[in-house]
């Protein structure tokens, strides 16, 4: 049993890095096209609800990926 609770564990902490990986990758993706073709023409609040939802999406996504059942 305690191999295969390893491999669980180890499984988990894969499928966290990877999801961990994933969120961080879009979020770069999406702050370099927000910055292209929204900075100019907002204002900083504007910038601050777009860091705010990216930051819940990435939150939202790791646990989706983290969840056991």
């Amino acid at each position: 049993m305690a191999c295969s609770n390893d491999w669980a564990e180890t499984g988990l902490h894969s499928i966290v890095a990877r999801a961990t990986a994933l969120s961080l990758i879009l979020f770069k993706v999406y702050s370099l096209v927000f910055r292209y073709f929204f900075l100019t023409k907002t204002e900083a609040f504007t910038c601050f609800q777009y860091g705010v939802l990216a930051t819940k999406y990435i939150i939202v996504n790791t646990k989706l990926f983290t969840t056991t059942e």
